[in-house]
């Protein structure tokens, strides 16, 4: 099965992104993160899935809103 694309959208002083993004690395996911806070396109991205809250992981068409270690966990692979 081929490797899905990973975006994180994450915002700046926000103790969840961090902590999603730590977590991430950890693992060893490489994924794309987009700043919602820097660039206001990612966060019409968002928008456009009717999404308004960062942190939140695509992984291919999956969405996982917030934090959710055990979901990641499983569409990982982990």
């Amino acid at each position: 099965m081929p490797e899905q694309k990973i975006t994180v959208y994450t915002r700046e002083n926000c103790t969840k992104s961090e902590r999603l993004r730590k977590m991430l690395n950890r693992w060893g996911v490489d994924f794309e993160e987009k700043n919602v806070t820097e660039n206001r396109t990612y966060l019409k991205e968002l928008q456009n899935h009717n999404i308004f809250a960062a942190p939140v992981t695509f992984i291919g068409d999956q969405c996982i809103q917030g934090v959710q270690h055990d979901r990641l966990k499983s569409e990982l692979d982990l």
